[in-house]
């Protein structure tokens, strides 16, 4: 039996809770408590897009993310600044469930293969904001893969 899941995105930036990339629609200051009522509401994972603009901010946008994965059950996907695979790890050591990659992003597709090998292919997904049957495919090839890596599709009119 198959089913849609209900998969929330939230975009953090400077702790605070946004419902675009944007930036031009606040949720909410508390973004634990934004995941939590994602949670509350039946959200079968929820993703966090990190838009985090220095190394400071990234950190802080980390520990927002571990008191997220602390505070709930439902899987969390991190992702959005990913600029080297130290990132992916943080996120993953933070409770993620997976590292979200930016196809968008020239260095997170070279990066794609090095953090396939060495955290899993079930550790990372990837987002695209374009249906590309070329992406889909690189994807599948670098990471030797069918059905673990996550393809997350983000289409906007």
């Amino acid at each position: 039996m198959s089913y849609k899941k209900l998969v929330p995105i939230i975009y953090l930036k400077d702790t605070k809770a946004y419902s675009d990339e944007a930036l031009t629609n606040l949720i909410s200051d508390d973004a634990v408590s934004v995941a939590d009522s994602f949670s509350a509401n039946g959200a079968d994972e929820i993703i966090i897009m990190d838009l985090s603009y220095d190394d400071a901010s990234h950190d802080e946008a980390i520990g927002i993310i571990r008191q997220i994965t602390k505070a709930l059950d439902t899987p969390v996907i991190a992702g959005g600044n990913v600029k080297r695979v130290e990132d992916v790890k943080k996120y993953l050591y933070a409770g993620a469930k997976a590292a979200l990659l930016d196809e968008s992003r020239e260095s997170n597709m070279i990066m794609m293969k090095e953090v396939c090998d060495r955290f899993g292919k079930d550790k990372i997904a990837l987002i695209y904001r374009a249906y590309d049957k070329d992406v889909i495919q690189l994807a599948k090839m670098v990471c030797l893969i069918k059905k673990q890596l996550r393809i997350l599709m983000e289409f906007r009119l």
